[in-house]
């Protein structure tokens, strides 16, 4: 699992409304929003409005990469007292 922290320019009075293709929405006037993500590919988009109504989008690809995994080392000794 990976957290994705989304951060924008601030502007006064807009709003932020994130989605993504895994069924995460959220809204935020702080330019900023947290989620986190399994490993996969995601399509996540912003929409920001302004006070008047204008707005604009964007999309990009999040691609989570599986966690890397070692496995562990283990050394017998033999001891004789």
């Amino acid at each position: 699992m990976a957290a994705l922290l989304i951060k924008f320019e601030r502007t006064n009075s807009h709003v932020f409304d994130f989605s993504a293709d895994n069924g995460f929405s959220g809204t935020s006037e702080s330019c900023s929003i947290a989620a986190e993500f399994c490993e996969g590919l995601y399509a996540i988009g912003v929409t920001v409005t302004d006070p008047y109504g204008a707005y604009a989008s964007a999309s990009y690809i999040l691609n989570v990469l599986p966690e890397e995994n070692v496995a562990p080392v283990v050394k017998a000794i033999l001891s004789f007292f």
